[in-house]
C-alpha cells in the first residue's frame, strides 16, 4: 500500500491547523468486515507546561502622516499548560485516528484563563490498486500566537494576521483523490473549504472553496504535471465601512519536481492567474504566478529555500492581493543519543494592491517573521525545550498600524502510550521524487508531543 501526505489540508494561510493531524495520520482502505478483528488500537497522552514571555507593540496612528507615531507597548508573563490526547489503530492494510489538544494560559498580571482547542481527523487510504483517496477536517479555536505554539518550529509558515492577537474560530474539511491510469501516469483531484471568524462575531466569517485538477507524468528522477485550478472567496475586510465580497481565481500551473542528487531537490511551478471580483465582467488581474523550493537533505539535517507570487485571499483580514514571499527553514539535528535539535523557519511576505481593492487593509503590506526551537531528551519520556517567535507587520498604506510581537517560552514535556513505547513517526510521501525523504518522515524515529524525535 502506498501512503499519501494530505497537502489540502494545510493551506498556507492555515499552517497551524492541521498539527495534530500531522501527528494522528488516519489511513482508511476498503476491507473485509472480518479485518477489523484484528484491529490494535493506541491510545497517546501528551502534555508541556511551560513559563514564558510576550511583548507586543503597535505603533498610534496619526492623522498628520508626517508626525511621529508613539508605540504602545504590553508585556505579559505567563504560565501555559498543553495537554492532549490522541487515538490511532492500525490492522493490516490501515491506519486511523483522531486527536485533540487543549491549550490554557494564564499571565502573573490576569487570574483570567485564555485557552485554545483543536481538534483533527484525516482519512487516508487506497481504494484499489489504482485509486488512492485522502479525507479529513479540523476546527480550531484560540488566538495565533497560541495556536502557532503548536507547530514545530521549521513548519511556521510566513503569514498576515489580524491586528491584536485576535481569537478566532476555524473550519476545514477536504479531500484528495487519485487515479493510476499507467506506470507514470497519475491523474489528481482536489477539493477544500475553509471558512474562519472572530470568536466574539462569528456572524463576521470569510470563507474560500477551491478545487483543482491535475495529470501528472514521473520518470525515474522527475516529475511533472499539468494542473487546473479554481477558488471562490467571500472575504470580509477588517474595517466595518466596506462591504464583504466575493472573488473568483482561476488558475493554470505546469509544475515540476526533480532530485538533482540524493540530497539536493528542486520542485517548481509556473502558470498564469485570472481574478474576479463581485459582479464584474471583465477580469479584475491576469496576472503570473510562479514559485519554487530548493530541499537540501541529510540523515540528520534538512534545509529548504521557499519562493512564490500569487494572488492570495486572506481571511483573517478580508482581502485579496499579490502576495510575494520568501522563506527559508531548517532542522539540524545536533547530538542524535540526547535527541538535541534546533529547528527553526523566517520568512518575509510583500502585498501588492489588487485592482480596486488596494483601498483595503493588507492591500500593501509587509510582513517580517523568525521562529527558532531547541530540544533536549531528558529521558525517553521527557523532553525540555525552548523558543522564540517574532514576527513583524508594517506599511499597511495608514489603514492599520504596525505591529511588532516577540514570544519566548522555555518548558518541558512528556508523553504515555498505552503500548508503553513512543508514538510512531507518520508515514507520508516526502518532496522527493523517490521518496528519500517520506516514508517514514522521520527517519524511522518516534515523535513526543511536538513533532520531536524521542530518545529511544
Amino acid at each position: 500500500m502506498t501512503y499519501h501526505s494530505v497537502p489540502l489540508l494545510l493551506p498556507k494561510s492555515m499552517g497551524v491547523v492541521g498539527c495534530l493531524g500531522r501527528r494522528v495520520l488516519v489511513v482508511l482502505s476498503l476491507l473485509a468486515p472480518g479485518e477489523l478483528a484484528a484491529q490494535v488500537v493506541e491510545v497517546h497522552a501528551d502534555g508541556s507546561v511551560s513559563v514564558g514571555v510576550s511583548r507586543s507593540s503597535r505603533a498610534e496612528l496619526q492623522v498628520d502622516p508626517l508626525g511621529e507615531q508613539p508605540d504602545s507597548a504590553n508585556a505579559q508573563l505567563f504560565t501555559e499548560l498543553r495537554p492532549a490526547v490522541a487515538v490511532q489503530g492500525a490492522f493490516r492494510r490501515m491506519r486511523w485516528g483522531a486527536g485533540y489538544q487543549f491549550a490554557g494560559r494564564m499571565t502573573a498580571d490576569s487570574a483570567i484563563l485564555s485557552y485554545s482547542n483543536q481538534a483533527d481527523v484525516l482519512l487516508a487510504g487506497d481504494l484499489t490498486q489504482r485509486t488512492s483517496l485522502s479525507a479529513g477536517a479540523s476546527v480550531a479555536q484560540g488566538s495565533a500566537t497560541s495556536l502557532v505554539g503548536l507547530l514545530p518550529a521549521d513548519t511556521v509558515q510566513t503569514t498576515i494576521r489580524a491586528p491584536g492577537n485576535q481569537r478566532r474560530l476555524t473550519l476545514m474539511a477536504g479531500e484528495q483523490l487519485g487515479w493510476e491510469l499507467g506506470p507514470t501516469t497519475r491523474l489528481q483531484q482536489v477539493l477544500q473549504l475553509t471558512a474562519s471568524a472572530p470568536q466574539e462575531a462569528l456572524d463576521q466569517s470569510s470563507s474560500d472553496a477551491s478545487a483543482s485538477l491535475a495529470i501528472e507524468k514521473s520518470r525515474r528522477r522527475t516529475v511533472g504535471a499539468l494542473e487546473v485550478r479554481s477558488r471562490i472567496a467571500r472575504l470580509r475586510p477588517l474595517q466595518a465601512e466596506v462591504e464583504p465580497f466575493s472573488t473568483l481565481t482561476n488558475t493554470v500551473l505546469l509544475r515540476g519536481s526533480h532530485d538533482l542528487s540524493h540530497r539536493w531537490h528542486v520542485h517548481g511551478t509556473l502558470g498564469i492567474q485570472q481574478v474576479y471580483a463581485d459582479d464584474h465582467g471583465k477580469p479584475l488581474a491576469l496576472l503570473p504566478t510562479a514559485s519554487t523550493v530548493l530541499d537540501f537533505t541529510t540523515r540528520i539535517t534538512n534545509f529548504a529555500l521557499e519562493l512564490d507570487r500569487g494572488v492570495q485571499p486572506n481571511l483573517e483580514v478580508g482581502t485579496i492581493a499579490v502576495s510575494n514571499r520568501i522563506g527559508v527553514r531548517g532542522l539540524v539535528m545536533l547530538d542524535e543519543m540526547q535527541v538535541r535539535a534546533l529547528r527553526f523557519s523566517a520568512g518575509a511576505i510583500h502585498n501588492e494592491p489588487l485592482g480596486q481593492y488596494d483601498m483595503l487593509a493588507a492591500g500593501t503590506l509587509d510582513v517580517l517573521q523568525a521562529d527558532v526551537g531547541a530540544t533536549n531528551a531528558i529521558s525517553s519520556r521527557l523532553m525540555v525545550f525552548a523558543r522564540y517567535s517574532a514576527s513583524y507587520q508594517f506599511d499597511q498604506m495608514g489603514v492599520l498600524p504596525s505591529t511588532m510581537t516577540h514570544v519566548f517560552l522555555v518548558g518541558a514535556a512528556a508523553q504515555y502510550s498505552s503500548t508503553g513505547k513512543p508514538r510512531r513517526g507518520l508515514p507520508m510521501n516526502g518532496r522527493r521524487v523517490d521518496n528519500a525523504d517520506g516514508v517514514p518522515a522521520n527517519d524511522g524515529r518516534a515523535l513526543d508531543v511536538d513533532g520531536e524525535p524521542v530518545k529511544q
